[in-house]
């Protein structure tokens, strides 16, 4: 996520071509910008 989006009630992705993406095994249902994942992001 873009780190001045953790801020706003709309976390924004980073786009895919800046080499900073993870891979995450877990959850189909799991989503990249839900409260949880924005919790870490912030930590």
């Amino acid at each position: 996520m873009h780190q001045r989006s953790l801020a706003g009630d709309q976390p924004v992705l980073k786009d895919e071509r800046t080499g900073d993406v993870i891979d995450f095994y877990g959850p189909c249902d799991e989503s990249p910008t839900g409260q949880d994942q924005v919790q870490s992001q912030r930590h």
